[in-house]
């Protein structure tokens, strides 16, 4: 349970109801000030009862009830009669006892969750109420007939849900519990509840008047096309900006591809300017005259006759295919080359020449790879292609 226990911001309306939930809470909620019935069948007591008064014997059939016991007993039956209202308790009745606490406890519940319900129906159609109020004014330039009504009615509802309130609260803090007691509760607990569904029956009802009045209203109806016209105007604003957006966002892209495509072909250009320049300079052949240098030095130690005259082949096919291209002769290349391998390779050359290792032989490999490679690149090859068969 909740809606009794929790504060609500309440209006004048909702002021009543607050004082309900006061008035419900004290007698429904706190424990020490609602009758309590359970500890009259339950142990203890229930002890008491079925030794003393349900006239167990022992084995010498005589009673099994003890001074003690028995005083107890009788505070027990002076209760149960004053709960009850009977003038002799008996087996049947005791145990009923039980049966009628529950019934009054699932009573109570249910009244409590029903409230709940009812409360939360009232404070969203009252909320609803105040704003078509204000609502009528504003069109209508004067206060609703209705709603005056219904707020001078006000003091005669908190004043009805007081006594109904106060009516169910001083039941349930009767000690007594018997059939013809919780009849009145239930029936107290309707007359609250069935309160609680007319008002919320008035406030749905005045609010479905109220609003037909309103949609019905010129001046309403002016506002409502203004700001249907105010919409319509925003959102084609919007769809101009996104659309602007759009526009902006497709030629940012499409100069990015430009100037990206521009970029490449210029670096395109400069490649092949570079390549053409390599040629034209002469640095291509040199590379591939200082691989042979290479190859030459290291063959004694890793390669052999075949491998030299292959590389021989391939260098002259290599300097064959540039000697048209280049700025200068070749035999001026080649001196240029001879320079580079000293200063760059000779003593390393020399070092890995000087005894076998898998690093020389590695080394050896991959010049012989990379002129071959060169040669490839040019377009030229010793392979032998004439038809001998």
């Amino acid at each position: 349970m909740t809606s009794l226990r929790s504060g609500v911001k309440m209006s004048l309306m909702k002021t009543l109801l607050t004082l309900f939930v006061l008035l419900f809470s004290s007698s429904l909620v706190a424990e020490p000030k609602i009758s309590d019935f359970s500890y009259l069948y339950e142990h203890p007591n229930s002890h008491y009862f079925f030794t003393c008064g349900a006239g167990k014997l022992n084995i010498f059939g005589g009673s099994s009830c003890g001074s003690y016991l028995g005083e107890q007993y009788e505070k027990l039956i002076k209760e149960l009669k004053e709960v009850t209202g009977l003038k002799k308790i008996n087996v049947e009745i005791y145990k009923n006892i039980e049966i009628l606490d529950k019934n009054r406890s699932m009573l109570i519940e249910s009244t409590e969750v029903n409230f709940d319900s009812y409360l939360l129906k009232i404070k969203k159609n009252e909320d609803k109420l105040d704003l078509n109020c204000k609502e009528y004014q504003k069109y209508f330039g004067s206060n609703s007939k209705e709603c005056n009504e219904f707020k001078n009615s006000e003091n005669s509802t908190i004043q009805r849900i007081t006594n109904l309130s106060q009516n169910f609260s001083d039941l349930l803090n009767e000690f007594k519990l018997n059939d013809e007691h919780i009849s009145k509760i239930n029936l107290s607990s309707k007359e609250l509840i069935n309160f609680f569904q007319s008002l919320d029956s008035k406030l749905i009802n005045l609010n479905k008047s109220l609003n037909y009045q309103i949609i019905n209203n010129a001046n309403y109806i002016l506002e409502e096309k203004r700001i249907a016209e105010e919409k319509r105007i925003a959102e084609e604003k919007r769809i101009a900006e996104e659309k602007r957006i759009a526009e902006e966002k497709r030629i940012a892209e499409q100069n990015r591809i430009a100037e990206e495509k521009k970029k490449k072909l210029k670096q395109k250009k400069e490649y092949e300017e570079k390549i053409q320049n390599d040629i034209t300079k002469g640095v291509n052949l040199i590379e591939a005259y200082v691989s042979y240098l290479i190859i030459k030095n290291l063959g004694s130690q890793y390669g052999g006759y075949e491998d030299l005259n292959e590389s021989k082949k391939l260098i002259k096919l290599i300097e064959d295919y540039y000697k048209d291209l280049v700025d200068t002769s070749v035999d001026k290349l080649w001196d240029r080359a001879i320079t580079k391998y000293r200063n760059s390779y000779s003593s390393d050359i020399e070092t890995l020449a000087s005894f076998y290792s898998s690093q020389g032989l590695n080394y050896y490999k991959l010049t012989r790879w990379n002129l071959q490679n060169q040669a490839n690149q040019i377009g030229v090859s010793i392979s032998d292609t004439n038809k001998d068969f």
